[in-house]
């Protein structure tokens, strides 16, 4: 029995041992920045079609905190910096495909490079907290499900998507794109409170808690997410919430060792340790979020007569202003940096790639072209021996990042991929011969103007593609009455008339097309201005008289005002042009001919057009309508095509 249970104490001690060496890991060793990176990387690895806009913003927040973090470090590593500002931008550009990838190309590169650095016990180690927590997700996940199993025993009620929530996230998203965020805040409150049961309920609470920490009302973030890690375990949104209370976190330790700072700096009559203090206490405010404190305290500082502590404060001054969005004051004091003797090369590198950067959210995208072009010639002047990897990420990317400039920007500069000496004498293996095959693809796509990418993604419904797009090719088009034309059809689904008027009326003055004519029309109807909608769509017309949507839109206004015979005259033109094809402007024109014929009186005719257009598009609601209105001898409804069609 004593050799049991001498053998039993020894295996519940070996236990205790592990969980508290485990936990001391999980503590102090773990790098906690390689989990919010893998996650990241997971959704930058999916198709730009299933990232939708909440994800997007929430994953660039995250990626833009790590950023932050390897800014204030003692020794920056440049190259991480960078490669994390750029994979934040590009998620924020991730309409497209190609952006996308870039961001996950950036964001592998950073976990190649800090697993680098770990020693082989610690990659171990890294191994087995990752595998035990995988299995903690999926013991998780299942007793999520068999509750929600239980929960759901016994009811045949089915959840179905609710319109209107879309419509609020729509709204919302919108709102962040002009920079309202208060009002964004407010709808993602609503959302909560009318939809808590719906999929993207999660993220909004991420989005929103993102939002009152900006807004350093962090006992309402910690409230949510809190809720989120302990409601929803083995999620996604879980795991996003567990990251940003980590954040929180830091934001509280920091805020105690500002205070204890200050009573040390009150205590120091030695000036050089005052500057020494006051630096730490700058890096402080900025993890603590208090930027305005930051600021006054490296604006003293770059003063200071100790070039190391003075260089420093100017870094962080940049990276305040970038925050600030302040950017031709952030290129100032990068220029001032830049001008510095005896900077260490990586440092001088990763200064001028943010100078790029500014310039390019600047929306100068000539000088961002330049300042890559300054980092591509330097690698390419270095001697065979001097090729390290390091070089040749620094070089890719440059090069990457002007590839992607002429690609979104529709900047006419011409690419050197594969031109330079780098990528002609061989990459090395693995990740970094990626930047080339994605420099390669973005070499390739430079064909294709912004403007016509933008149409096929308004076709295909993604109006905020469509929209990020159309304002890229506007930055070198400005005059460009199709891409005017394009933006008011967006702000017109938006339901910012006043935008979409003042795009339509641009569009129609630089090039009066059937195009132009007809987006300014629909906006003019749309405001009860059926006279100038009806000249407007006239003239459409007559400049093209095979322009089907002008030609239907009309009709519609015909019918509108009173001019049955004119609106069914013109409606069976267009039915007998387009013949059978089974398309939903065919069950569009066979819905408002009933209604002509309703008009008229002829209820019969009437009928048999609605059983028509319902016969080519069962799920036609305003179709379904107007026949059971029919039979009960209620008003019937008709449709105007949506120019998203034409």
């Amino acid at each position: 029995m004593k050799p049991i249970l001498k053998t039993s104490f020894a295996f519940i001690i070996l236990v205790l041992l592990t969980i508290v060496a485990f936990n001391l890991y999980a503590r102090f060793l773990f790098d906690y920045s390689l989990e919010k990176l893998a996650l990241a990387v997971k959704v930058t690895g999916q198709n730009a079609d299933a990232v939708d806009p909440l994800s997007r913003n929430v994953y660039e927040q995250i990626v833009q905190d790590l950023a932050s973090e390897e800014a204030v470090r003692d020794q920056v590593d440049y190259e991480n910096l960078t490669l994390l500002e750029l994979a934040s931008r590009s998620i924020d550009e991730s309409s497209e495909s190609l952006s996308l990838k870039k961001a996950h190309l950036y964001l592998r590169q950073v976990i190649k490079n800090k697993q680098a650095k770990r020693i082989f016990l610690l990659k171990a180690l890294d191994a087995f907290y990752e595998l035990a927590n995988q299995v903690l997700k999926k013991f998780q996940s299942l007793v999520v499900y068999f509750r929600k199993k239980i929960s759901d025993f016994g009811s045949d009620e089915k959840k179905s998507v609710e319109f209107s929530s879309v419509l609020l996230l729509n709204q919302a998203d919108h709102l962040i794109e002009q920079g309202k965020v208060d009002g964004a805040v407010l709808i993602y409150e609503d959302y909560i409170t009318k939809y808590p049961d719906q999929p993207e309920t999660g993220f909004v609470k991420i989005a929103l808690s993102n939002f009152y920490i900006r807004g350093n009302e962090f006992d309402k973030a910690e409230t949510i997410l809190e809720g989120l890690r302990q409601n929803r375990p083995g999620t996604e949104e879980a795991a996003v919430a567990l990251t940003m209370l980590s954040k929180l976190d830091r934001v509280n330790e920091s805020k105690k060792m500002a205070g204890a700072l200050k009573t040390e700096i009150a205590n120091t009559r030695d000036a050089g340790n005052k500057a020494k203090l006051g630096l730490k206490l700058g890096v402080s405010y900025l993890e603590a979020m208090n930027v305005d404190d930051a600021q006054a305290e490296f604006e003293t500082l770059a003063a200071s007569t100790d070039a190391e502590i003075s260089r420093k404060a100017k870094f962080y001054l940049s990276r305040i202003f970038k925050l600030k969005k302040e950017y031709g004051k952030s290129v100032l004091m990068l220029v001032d940096l830049l001008k510095e003797k005896d900077l260490e090369s990586g440092m001088a590198i990763g200064l001028q790639a943010g100078l790029a950067d500014n310039y390019y959210k600047q929306g100068d995208t000539q000088k961002s072209l330049k300042e890559y072009e300054k980092i591509s010639t330097v690698m390419r002047g270095q001697s065979a021996g001097e090729k390290t990897q390091l070089k040749e990420i620094w070089y890719a990317l440059a090069e990457l990042e002007r590839s992607s400039i002429a690609n979104f920007d529709n900047v006419t500069k011409q690419n050197t991929f594969g031109e330079g000496q780098l990528f002609a004498s061989g990459l090395s293996g693995g990740i970094t011969a990626e930047f080339k095959n994605l420099g390669a693809e973005l070499v390739s796509s430079q064909n294709v103007r912004a403007r016509d990418r933008a149409f096929q993604a308004l076709e295909s419904g993604k109006v905020h593609t469509a929209l990020d797009l159309f304002e890229r090719d506007l930055r070198n088009h400005s005059s460009d009455s199709f891409t005017l034309g394009g933006l008011a059809t967006i702000y017109m689904l938006m339901g910012d008339r006043i935008k979409a008027l003042s795009f339509a009326n641009r569009a129609y003055k630089n090039r009066s097309d059937e195009y132009t004519a007809s987006v300014l029309a629909y906006l003019h109807a749309l405001e009860n201005h059926y006279d100038q909608a009806e000249r407007l769509y006239e003239e459409a017309v007559g400049k093209r008289p095979d322009y089907i949507p002008a030609k239907f839109n009309l009709a519609s206004l015909y019918l509108k005002s009173g001019k049955v015979q004119d609106g069914l005259g013109l409606l069976a033109r267009l039915e007998h042009e387009i013949g059978d094809s089974k398309t939903l402007i065919r069950a569009k024109i066979l819905n408002n001919i009933g209604y002509a014929y309703w008009l008229l009186g002829d209820q019969e005719r009437a009928r048999e057009k609605f059983r028509q257009a319902l016969a080519i598009s069962p799920n036609f609601l305003v179709t379904k309508t107007n026949l059971d209105q029919l039979t009960v001898g209620e008003s019937l409804e008709m449709d105007l095509v949506n120019l998203r069609e034409s």
